[in-house]
């Protein structure tokens, strides 16, 4: 029977990088995706926060990453119903997430990383540590979901599916955006985004309220900002409140999969990452713990969402800020916090 240190579920941006640093370490690695990578294209702004960049620089040692196409802002805008605020003195970035997801698939290959894909597992025999898929039995030291926010594995050992919310998107033409917008809104308990990239912008809408049906009110938030709504993709987000990231001693979880996102933005690449970093250094019961540092982020992000998402507040901040000094500081602290 043949057997690897690590079988991972799902070819994305944490499972390839999630691969590539055990192959760096010389384990044995099988990634199993379902769909056909040269046609994975994932649902995503292609926002990168500083934060990202430095970790993706710091995971794959390429101070350039030419191949991405990043493309800088300095400054961004957060808009509220009407008014807007400025942010200034940022380092934001973006890139197109299939160029991403690219990269890191081509990383790990570069490492002789082995990976099938249009595939799907058949059945796990978790008592004896092997899957079953494409008439084949592999036995495994760890197994890892890294198969988004519907994890085939996290269903499989949970019975249920995570807590997700939901989020619209368009391309336009980027000449009619130079920066990044970040919106809220009275009517809509969720947010709106424009990430230029270096041919056209994504523009997006996500709830942070499952009960929240969002198709009107992105083709009302299109229509604001003169954007006809055509060849309009939906996707599933986690909620940020349902985090799962190992099941017993050697069942894991990283980036959708895990239940990681900022849940104020939405933000998951980092999250990806650095879970990916976290898990291929301790691949034991230590990952939960050593991830104590995201997990509180999360849920401080959470408790502010009362602030966030509270219209009264947001709409008292917006309408004083030009003139209280101390609110102005509070608003430009929040931006660069979630930008």
């Amino acid at each position: 029977m043949e057997h690897y240190n690590t079988i991972i579920i799902g070819g994305g941006l944490s499972g390839c990088t999630l691969g590539y640093l055990l192959r760096k370490q010389e384990k044995k690695v099988l990634i199993i995706e379902k769909q056909k990578l040269t046609l994975k294209n994932k649902l995503c702004g292609g926002l990168l926060t500083n934060k990202s960049l430095e970790l993706l620089k710091k995971i794959y040692k390429d101070n350039n990453l030419e191949e991405l196409n990043i493309k800088s802002y300095d400054k961004a805008k957060i808009t509220n119903n009407n008014i807007t605020f400025d942010v200034d003195n940022i380092n934001t970035y973006s890139t197109y997430r299939k160029k991403l997801d690219d990269y890191v698939l081509n990383k790990y290959k570069s490492l002789d990383g082995e990976i099938v894909d249009k595939t799907t597992y058949d059945y796990i025999d978790f008592d004896n540590n092997i899957v079953y898929f494409e008439d084949r039995q592999i036995s495994f030291d760890s197994i890892v979901g890294a198969d988004g926010v519907f994890s085939q594995l996290r269903k499989d050992v949970m019975n249920k599916n995570q807590r997700m919310n939901f989020a619209l998107e368009v391309a336009c033409e980027s000449s009619n955006f130079n920066e990044v917008n970040i919106s809220f809104f009275d009517n809509f308990k969720g947010y709106g985004w424009i990430i230029p990239n270096e041919n056209y912008a994504m523009v997006g809408i996500g709830n942070v309220d499952e009960k929240n049906k969002i198709d009107n009110d992105f083709n009302s938030y299109l229509k604001g900002i003169n954007i006809r709504p055509t060849n309009k993709k939906g996707a599933f987000l986690p909620t940020g409140n349902d985090i799962l990231l190992n099941y017993k001693n050697n069942i894991f979880f990283v980036g959708d999969s895990a239940g990681l996102i900022s849940p104020i933005t939405g933000e998951g690449i980092y999250y990806s990452l650095y879970s990916a970093l976290i898990l291929s250094n301790t691949m034991n019961k230590n990952y939960s713990k050593n991830m104590n540092f995201i997990i509180k982020n999360i849920k401080r992000d959470l408790f502010f969402m009362k602030f966030v998402y509270n219209n009264k507040i947001r709409n008292y901040l917006f309408s004083k800020y030009k003139k209280n000094k101390n609110i102005t500081k509070r608003i430009n602290k929040f931006a660069k916090h979630i930008l």
